[in-house]
């Protein structure tokens, strides 16, 4: 705990512009979430036992689960696409 506040004040203090940091941790969160999303949803599938019916997704809220992970994962390369190389894929 005092790491954390001295480690804050030492940021706060020593950036110029610590909305930087907001917007670098925010960037890390958006591309790293993907990855959490697929752990979670592929230990739900593999330590859970299927016969175990309370608490094994069903097929719904597998295929569901799926659709979300690529649909997610597509969302973040469109971004990093955007930022990267400055293609627009959706322009009107």
């Amino acid at each position: 705990m005092f790491f954390s506040l001295i480690a804050s004040v030492a940021i706060i203090g020593g950036l110029p512009r610590p909305v930087y940091l907001v917007l670098i941790a925010s960037a890390l969160a958006y591309f790293v979430a993907p990855v959490i999303f697929f752990l979670n949803l592929y230990y739900c599938l593999t330590v859970i036992r299927k016969d175990d019916r309370m608490f094994y997704p069903s097929v719904f809220a597998t295929w569901f689960g799926w659709l979300s992970l690529i649909v997610f994962t597509g969302m973040s390369l469109i971004l990093i696409l955007q930022r990267l190389f400055g293609i627009a894929l959706f322009t009107s």
